[in-house]
């Protein structure tokens, strides 16, 4: 399996999602694509500090618990890292098939991490040795 962090256009406003997708024995195609997250924020327009698209990308990885951890940009949108509600600018911690993980440290849907607005703009996700998850933030 694979799982890709991606534009959509399904909507007729474009959004970002995560997809995952069975790879064939030869490494040469896929298919059977399931979407697992929806409607992750992208930059529809250009403004003063940057073009459409801009800040609107994400990361994907497994942790050692199993999970999916997902990291989403602010797209230059200062509302975003402070919602508990949308996507943007947040650490998703799903399940391999997009479900809010158990035992979730907040009770914010699938967002790990601190209190809204302390990410301003996830760059990644690691481990360290002990299993702990560490966040780092784009410097501003």
């Amino acid at each position: 399996m694979m799982y890709v962090f991606k534009l959509s256009s399904a909507t007729s406003s474009r959004t970002n999602c995560v997809v995952r997708l069975v790879v064939n024995s030869t490494f040469t195609g896929a298919s059977n694509r399931t979407d697992i997250i929806a409607n992750i924020s992208f930059k529809q327009l250009s403004n003063a500090v940057g073009g459409a698209g801009a800040h609107s990308g994400g990361r994907l990885r497994f942790g050692p618990d199993g999970l999916l951890y997902v990291t989403t940009d602010d797209n230059h949108n200062q509302q975003l890292p402070q919602s508990p509600t949308l996507l943007g600018s947040k650490v998703l911690r799903v399940t391999n098939t997009g479900s809010a993980a158990p035992a979730m440290p907040f009770r914010r849907a699938s967002t790990w991490g601190p209190a809204p607005g302390i990410l301003r703009q996830p760059e990644y996700v690691r481990t360290s040795a002990d299993g702990r998850g560490k966040a780092r933030t784009y410097p501003c």
